[in-house]
């Protein structure tokens, strides 16, 4: 990518000012409804504004907003934003619903979604643990460091939670369904425990921290936590936990979603123009 090629972002996710910001090092950059316009950042008041001359058009998170685009200046759909685009111009979004894949094929723009990246998804994963030792610690009177927290799981952003609780001192257990799993959680010198047994062993842990995406932190595994138990949800929806029972049993529940962007927009924005643009210079070389 160079100046040559003009990209516009949308969307009123933070991330996307920052990634805008990223991408003037590669392109020429236009903002549309950014939650804030960076220098170096064109904002317009119109997607129709760059009369088709965009070669990348880049969207936000789409997985809980679909084909409408929520933006400072109000939502705006995917048939609007291609007015901007180029004939087959790259469209990259993440999570992107088959529906606005279809959508934006009709509207001839090719799409690339930036979030099955692997390599996004590592440098996410270490951004949400970080977001989440900030949630535990704005939710507790206590310090990290000596505190018996357990992590259920044991994919990117378990191994991330685990190992940065771990280094700031905690004491952690991992809980998983894979011996394997906890075989390698043994040896970086955790704490392991069956998740089948969790409920037996729920009342040893001041913080319980979920990323596996089912119902695995039931209504009797918060029966038995400590009274002042904080249950910290990384799942997306509808997450792991029976917030039910957390609010009949007085437990502190958080479902922290999106930490990344919350906690590390900077950061996370930049990531994903790194990303974007990989993607872009790949589609540009490809026959």
């Amino acid at each position: 990518m160079n100046d040559t090629v003009t990209a516009l972002v949308t969307g009123l996710d933070r991330r996307m000012s920052y990634a805008a910001e990223a991408l003037t090092a590669k392109a020429k950059v236009f903002g549309y409804g950014l939650s804030f316009t960076p220098e170096n950042v064109t904002a317009v008041g119109s997607p129709d504004e760059l009369s088709r001359s965009a070669d990348l058009i880049l969207l936000p998170m789409m997985n809980s907003c679909g084909s409408r685009i929520p933006t400072e200046l109000g939502k705006v759909s995917l048939r609007e934003i291609a007015l901007a685009a180029k004939p087959e111009a790259l469209a990259a979004g993440g999570l992107i619903p088959d529906a606005a894949v279809e959508e934006l094929a009709s509207l001839g723009l090719r799409t690339a979604d930036y979030f099955r990246s692997e390599e996004l998804q590592i440098k996410n994963a270490l951004l949400t643990a970080e977001g989440a030792l900030s949630v535990i610690a704005s939710q507790s009177d206590e310090v990290i460091c000596g505190m018996s927290i357990l992590v259920t799981g044991w994919g990117r952003v378990a191994k991330a939670c685990a190992k940065l609780f771990a280094a700031v001192g905690a004491r952690v257990t991992v809980a998983a369904r894979k011996p394997s799993a906890l075989a390698e959680a043994g040896c970086l010198r955790l704490e392991t425990v069956p998740l089948t047994e969790l409920a037996d062993r729920a009342e040893k842990y001041r913080v319980i921290v979920n990323t596996v995406p089912a119902p695995v932190i039931s209504a009797e595994v918060i029966r038995r936590t400590q009274r002042n138990c904080l249950i910290v949800d990384l799942a997306s929806r509808p997450g792991g936990t029976d917030a039910t029972a957390c609010a009949v049993c007085g437990r502190n529940f958080v479902h922290a979603l999106a930490l990344p962007g919350k906690y590390a927009p900077k950061t996370a924005g930049g990531i994903v123009a790194e990303t974007v643009i990989d993607m872009f210079e790949k589609y540009r070389s490809a026959p």
